[in-house]
């Protein structure tokens, strides 16, 4: 929770995350889970306002984003800033992503040196529709 928040949640407030406490949207007395879709960093003073009912706030579990609703009436939205942050979080793949795009990669780069031995014409060394390119009952010198 500390990683995704990076500061307090409330609106313009940078008290960093590990200073703060873990706030449960859903009071763990109403049954709220101790999981990281129901829990925010606030500060003291902001854990205090919602607690006493002065600030109410929102929490998407899919972006991250908190939404605080004041007690005039108005809004607030925040992002979480933290380096485990949805919207930081391009850095993070799974292995299959990885690989998917090692391969894409490499196929490019095979491309390439393929055209740049061709002489920038682009030929098809196999047509694995072709019985025989499976085969290889053609005979005679590989193509390549």
């Amino acid at each position: 929770v500390e990683g995704r928040d990076g500061t307090c949640r409330a609106g313009n407030c940078d008290v960093p995350a590990w200073m703060c406490q873990l706030d449960h949207r859903i009071n763990y007395a109403e049954g709220g889970p101790t999981h990281p879709d129901n829990l925010v960093c606030l500060c003291q003073r902001h854990h205090n306002m919602k607690t006493e009912g002065r600030a109410f706030y929102i929490l998407d579990p899919v972006t991250g984003d908190v939404v605080w609703l004041l007690a005039d009436g108005s809004w607030v939205t925040t992002q979480a800033t933290g380096p485990l942050a949805p919207s930081m979080r391009r850095w993070a793949r799974t292995v299959a992503e990885d690989v998917m795009a090692h391969r894409a990669k490499m196929h490019e780069d095979a491309k390439a040196l393929k055209v740049e031995l061709d002489n920038g014409e682009i030929v098809d060394v196999f047509d694995m529709t072709d019985p025989a390119d499976r085969d290889n009952t053609r005979g005679g010198d590989i193509p390549f």
